[in-house]
């Protein structure tokens, strides 16, 4: 930490920098999706892009799950894990915050679509 005429400068990730209020939501890796996936565990992947988003390409399964509609999934049970996933990480991070704000247990993709693809998970496309 540096001071600068008064203040502190800190070096700090995303991930900290949201985590500056409120409790911080379970996080996997896509890696760690890959192996959950393939031993057969329950799970309800949602998706938290754009309809344009999750049309031009999605992790295999994925539900579209937009900001816009959350509250009718909130309203719905799903059995097994729930996953949330954007293209970088941050907004799938936001609503894990705010879903897990309001007793829903979910957990955060990091990196989201953007790691699964790079990890070479399955994507559907259409």
């Amino acid at each position: 930490m540096q001071k600068l005429k008064g203040f502190y400068k800190i070096k700090v990730g995303i991930p900290s920098l949201l985590n500056l209020f409120g409790e911080r939501p379970e996080r996997m890796t896509a890696d760690d999706l890959m192996r959950m996936m393939k031993a057969g565990k329950r799970l309800t992947i949602l998706d938290v892009r754009t309809t344009v988003e999750h049309i031009n390409g999605r992790i295999s399964g994925s539900i579209l799950a937009s900001r816009c509609n959350l509250e009718y999934m909130e309203a719905h049970s799903f059995e097994g894990s729930i996953i949330l996933y954007c293209k970088a990480g941050v907004r799938s991070y936001r609503e894990s915050k705010r879903l897990a704000a309001r007793g829903i247990r979910v957990v955060d993709l990091v990196g989201g679509f953007d790691a699964w693809e790079d990890a070479g998970g399955v994507i559907e496309c259409g």
